[in-house]
């Protein structure tokens, strides 16, 4: 596609719109889980579930700043994974089955065009490249969140409500991020065709 002092510069504008998006995702994803924490929390008659929603909702505003700034720490870390055949957050297998039950459903209506974009990807790097691999994935994605959730050390019995939340307002709503990633590697694979 590019020649190869050209990849980095590619891939690395790519990611940065990434982290921009889901960033601006997060912003959304703080704001509607306060709203849906305070919800369940009047709406069930279950004191346990009442004190669970309260209790998350006042740790998720304590730790909102720290669980953001290590997130998109682990997501930028990630950026490596473009160019490489390596994963970045393969390394925490303990996250894994999680993030990948997280991400099931929206990679059942993204995962044609992320096997679009990992295919460019691989033509690009001229070495295979699973959309699994990519740091765009959302498992991988999730991965990031789970182990972000854990390091600052939120409260065990919320992570389901939490994950949950994560995947309605930041996993679901990643198609226009992948539309524009497919939309510039097509560009790029066709300028580098034509200069070929």
């Amino acid at each position: 596609m590019h020649q190869p002092e050209d990849l980095e510069t590619l891939f690395c504008a790519i990611h940065n719109d990434t982290e921009h998006e889901i960033s601006r995702l997060m912003s959304g994803f703080f704001q509607n889980a306060e709203n849906s924490l305070f919800e369940i929390a009047y709406a069930t008659r279950d004191q346990q579930h009442q004190r669970l929603a309260i209790e998350t909702m006042r740790s998720l505003r304590e730790s909102r700043q720290q669980l953001l700034s290590k997130f998109l720490h682990h997501l930028e870390l990630d950026k490596v994974s473009w160019l490489s055949i390596d994963v970045a957050s393969g390394d925490i297998p303990w996250a894994y089955e999680t993030a990948r039950q997280m991400a099931d459903k929206c990679f059942s209506h993204f995962g044609g065009v992320l096997k679009i974009i990992a295919e460019y990807t691989a033509k690009a790097n001229q070495q295979p490249k699973l959309a699994t691999q990519l740091p765009i994935h959302p498992t991988q994605i999730s991965t990031h969140f789970i182990r972000a959730c854990r390091e600052v050390a939120i409260n065990q019995a919320a992570l389901p409500v939490l994950q949950d939340l994560f995947g309605r307002f930041v996993l679901d709503r990643l198609g226009h991020l992948y539309g524009r990633i497919h939309y510039r590697l097509q560009q790029a694979y066709a300028t580098h065709r034509e200069n070929a």
